[in-house]
């Protein structure tokens, strides 16, 4: 009698996360962040292709070092962050976020998507990807 195969299931749906952001205005505006697609990981490694280093370890890719923090948050959330009608919210538009907003988007894209700090890299000088380099804020 044949040994019965285990049959893999993958779920094809993006992972994502309903958010809103308050206008200058006090208006509230609905998004989502969510997980990157095969395709905008890849252009999103090689848009950062020269300023972090990355490995993938146990199916995640890790970042181990960083060497510039130019549009950090940007060049990650310009993949991940729609607006209520699903369209791609423009870098120039996330550039003007608060720091604090930007910071908070960036860990859940990253989360999203399977992106993780080498923890034994994380807080020494240049290799925090969340922009501080001492580990703290």
């Amino acid at each position: 009698m044949a040994a019965k195969q285990e049959i893999i299931t993958f779920d094809l749906r993006q992972q994502q996360r309903a958010i809103v952001l308050t206008d200058k205005e006090g208006q509230d505006h609905p998004h989502t962040i969510r997980e990157l697609s095969g395709r905008d990981m890849e252009k999103y490694l090689e848009d950062n292709s020269e300023r972090i280093e990355t490995a993938v370890q146990d199916g995640k890719v890790k970042v181990v070092a960083i060497k510039g923090y130019e549009g950090m948050y940007t060049s990650l959330l310009q993949y991940t962050l729609y607006n209520a009608e699903g369209v791609k919210v423009p870098t120039g538009k996330i550039d003007e976020f608060p720091h604090s907003v930007q910071k908070q988007l960036f860990t859940m894209a990253q989360d999203l998507s399977g992106i993780t700090v080498d923890e034994d890299d994380k807080g020494k000088s240049g290799n925090s990807p969340t922009g501080t380099e001492s580990g703290s804020d």
